[in-house]
């Protein structure tokens, strides 16, 4: 096996060969749902989101309608506490939506914020876990 290679993963030191993955099997992880609602977009509190459910429940939220540009470090987001008591009351919200009931002091649904694209296209996002920002990206929110 060969495993030098120049791939690299943001949050994961140095480089190495690509693996490449397949899922099957993975919509409606716990809603028994892609779209548990069965509506693409929601408006929860002012704000669209998506609520997904592809290997894990994920609330996805354009960053700039949350006043970010998507591209934060990792710290600047964890040191926002204003960001994530509005993430938080549209998770809450989002969880009773997608029928997970309560999920205070639960970690799903998962949040992704999502960047418009750069470089003609290439997506950026910042998962929470969902009370800070991952150092990579969990591969269920990945997917």
């Amino acid at each position: 096996m060969t495993y030098t290679g120049d791939a690299v993963v943001d949050g994961v030191p140095g480089a190495a060969a690509p693996v490449q993955l397949n899922f099957t099997g993975i919509t409606g992880s716990k809603t028994d749902a892609l779209l548990p609602t069965g509506k693409v977009i929601e408006d929860i509190q002012g704000i669209e989101v998506s609520l997904v459910d592809a290997a894990t429940p994920m609330v996805l939220i354009r960053a700039a309608d949350l006043g970010l540009v998507g591209h934060e470090s990792r710290e600047a987001i964890n040191a926002n506490e204003t960001l994530f008591t509005r993430v938080e009351a549209i998770r809450l919200e989002a969880g009773l939506r997608m029928g997970l009931g309560d999920v205070s002091g639960k970690v799903i649904p998962k949040v992704g914020l999502l960047a418009a694209p750069v470089n003609g296209g290439d997506i950026r996002s910042i998962y929470l876990t969902p009370w800070r920002a991952h150092a990579a990206h969990a591969v269920t929110g990945a997917l």
